[in-house]
């Protein structure tokens, strides 16, 4: 996919209409609007997901949308047009996309809407003919779904949250949708259906129990494909609503009044994050002491009544064995006794030395004893250690949960402190907060259930399928139809395993060109990885050569580990389209951003915008003109093929405040227009 050029009309800070060609250009790939702050750069790329997906992630959503300038210089009662355009080619097919609603004016600043915005989507084919699509809602998915596009239309200064915490599901199933491989999962669908046909072939030729046993199996398999849905579907659930909680805390660092209580919030969840941590751990040692010692607990009265039987037989002075029948079988045989006396079969010496032979230990007796007695005196300081260990860890663990007590606690009343700050628009970022992080735990609980029902059908249907391999049929049709069924079993079993190994061969992939576009511009010694989890994770190296995960990092680190990500994720994408593999289909996407260099300081934005070129085959960049200037327009000199400035037309203002991105308002009303510059 690549973008030829966008038409903007009335949309926030454009009014009339802006029209912005793209560079197309294979090594002049970069197209920079710089303006200044205000000026409508986040609205530029705004005005690509509304077009695209009918959505807007400003604060107010879609409100307010139409710009005020048109609406004033319109008459009343008159009708406006808000209408973007935005014309690209993707696989050998030219396309124009269209999205327009109708307002009607109400008042001096106000304009209601007259119908719902309209999509349209043109196709031309290789042939030159031109058709309008039936489905452009359809077309454009199967182009840039919609769950995909905040990773090529992203806001810079939110970046961060792309690729953070709790992303590892989202960013698994992006890989799939961007290599193809739902192709397998629909593969693995088909199969399963296939099954279901067979079964119920089988089902008709079977005695009454088999019937029965399959009945059951049948269930069981349809338990454990709803339940794993039900998995997928909670953990999307959970990592939407993460990420909508992240949005909604950006905003809320953006007003004055309710920055620092979110910023103690952000403080307090991660302080919370930390103690799940170290829950799981103190439980994993608990678990080990009773893996390893719980014995001792449930033994321990045969210890105790072993030491009484042991000082019992002590004092009868039958333990430990003063003589041995080896002794005394050898004294029997040699016909002597030690003191002198002679032994003759028969004699009473000689059936005294066998009564006495009669309670005489052995050497495996002997041995028993002194182990039995060493385990008997270390049982006591064993037992102590075990107790105080165990009570220790449970102390821990207590500690731990209070403290998380605490900061829930102070959580709460910092959200009800936000709903009694005197600003409307905050408290109703809180109320959609609050009913996001009731999502997200409700997605969890039902994550957890689904995983509990998916195990159990698992493991039953494990049992009935051994007691239904056992069932014999001479049915020329149903053996038929059994074979069937079990190779069709086998295909999915593959499937399944291909589509995993897939997924994961495309995990190492992308996390090793992750690591070499972040080690590139990265100053630290440490290295980005894409664990087994799909997270993205910053290692570094203890003195002692160990890895540990990186938990705390600067906005400025984060930004450009999700840059890193994101760039990467495009570029194997690329490749894989290029290959043309039999699994993989990736694709050719742009990468529009906004304040790519918001966060980052000189040296990294230079190192940024130095590679910016070769984050895509086509890099679109609204920069201020305070981050273009220096270093980063030097970094891009020669990659830059088109240049726009955006000119801010400001209502009542001072004569020294105009420059060249400030110009004096004409209409009364502000609003901003697009000039192209010289390269």
């Amino acid at each position: 996919m690549k973008i030829d050029l966008i038409k903007i009309k009335n949309f926030r800070q454009f009014s009339n209409e802006a029209v912005i060609h793209l560079s197309t250009d294979e090594v002049k790939n970069v197209t920079v609007i710089h303006g200044a702050n205000g000026s409508g750069k986040t609205s530029l790329l705004n005005a690509f997901k509304w077009c695209f997906y009918g959505e807007t992630d400003f604060d107010t959503r879609n409100d307010n949308i139409l710009n005020e300038s048109a609406i004033h210089d319109c008459e009343d009662n008159g009708v406006l047009e808000l209408r973007i355009e935005v014309r690209f080619s993707h696989e050998g097919k030219k396309y124009g996309a269209i999205r327009h609603q109708k307002f009607k004016k109400t008042s001096s600043i106000k304009a209601k809407e007259l119908d719902v915005a309209n999509f349209e989507l043109d196709i031309t084919g290789e042939d030159g003919q031109t058709i309008r699509s039936r489905q452009p809602h359809v077309d454009l998915q199967n182009i840039l779904p919609m769950d995909l596009q905040p990773y090529f239309f992203f806001n810079g200064e939110r970046i961060e949250k792309i690729a953070g915490v709790g992303q590892g599901v989202l960013i698994q199933e992006a890989i799939k949708k961007l290599m193809g491989l739902e192709l397998v999962d629909r593969a693995i669908d088909h199969t399963r259906k296939a099954k279901k046909k067979y079964r119920e072939l089988l089902r008709t030729e079977v005695s009454d129990d088999h019937k029965e046993l399959l009945d059951l199996i049948s269930a069981l398999e349809d338990q454990k494909t709803e339940a794993e849905k039900n998995i997928d579907n909670a953990k999307k659930r959970k990592a939407i609503a993460t990420q909508d909680i992240d949005n909604l805390d950006a905003k809320l660092k953006t007003f004055d009044q309710s920055r620092n209580l979110q910023k103690e919030r952000d403080k307090l969840d991660e302080e919370i994050d930390k103690i799940d941590d170290n829950l799981i751990l103190i439980k994993s040692k608990q678990k080990k002491i009773l893996d390893d010692k719980s014995f001792l607990i449930i033994s321990n009265n045969i210890f105790e009544d072993c030491s009484a039987l042991i000082d019992q037989n002590r004092k009868k002075g039958v333990l430990p064995y003063g003589i041995k029948e080896q002794f005394i079988d050898d004294r029997i045989e040699m016909g002597s006794c030690i003191c002198g006396t002679k032994i003759q079969k028969g004699s009473e010496e000689h059936r005294c030395l066998l009564k006495v032979r009669e309670t005489a230990g052995t050497d495996s007796q002997e041995s028993i004893y002194t182990s039995v007695s060493a385990l008997l005196k270390s049982h006591d300081e064993i037992y102590s250690d075990f107790s105080s260990g165990y009570k220790e860890l449970s102390k821990e663990l207590q500690d731990e949960l209070n403290a998380k007590s605490e900061k829930n606690n102070r959580i709460s009343e910092i959200s009800a402190q936000m709903g009694r700050l005197d600003n409307e628009l905050i408290k109703k970022l809180e109320e959609e907060r609050s009913a996001k992080i009731i999502e997200r735990d409700n997605a969890i609980g039902d994550l957890r259930i689904a995983q509990n029902e998916f195990d159990s059908s698992k493991a039953t249907l494990a049992i009935k399928r051994d007691v239904e391999s056992k069932f014999e049929s001479h049915a020329r049709e149903r053996d038929v139809a059994q074979l069937r069924y079990e190779k069709i079993e086998l295909i999915e079993n593959t499937l399944t395993e291909l589509r995993d190994s897939l997924s994961d061969q495309v995990r190492v992939d992308l996390s090793e060109r992750v690591d070499s576009t972040f080690q590139s511009i990265i100053r630290k010694p440490v290295r980005a990885i894409i664990d087994d989890e799909y997270r993205l994770q910053i290692l570094k190296k203890t003195p002692a050569g160990e890895e540990y995960v990186v938990s705390e990092q600067s906005t400025g680190e984060k930004q450009v580990t999700s840059l890193s990500f994101i760039a990467s994720i495009i570029s194997l994408a690329k490749e894989k389209h290029e290959k043309q593999s039999a699994f993989f289909q990736g694709g050719l996407y742009p990468l529009v951003m906004d304040s790519p260099f918001g966060a980052l300081d000189d040296d990294y934005r230079e190192k940024v915008a130095g590679s910016v070129a070769s984050l895509a085959q086509q890099v679109v960049m609204f920069v201020s003109n305070s981050q273009w200037s220096g270093r980063v327009k030097d970094a891009t000199s020669g990659k830059v093929g088109k240049s726009y400035q955006l000119i801010y037309h400001k209502p009542n203002i001072k004569e020294s405040d105009v420059d060249e991105y400030t110009l004096a308002s004409d209409t009364g009303h502000e609003y901003s227009t697009i000039e192209e510059v010289s390269l």
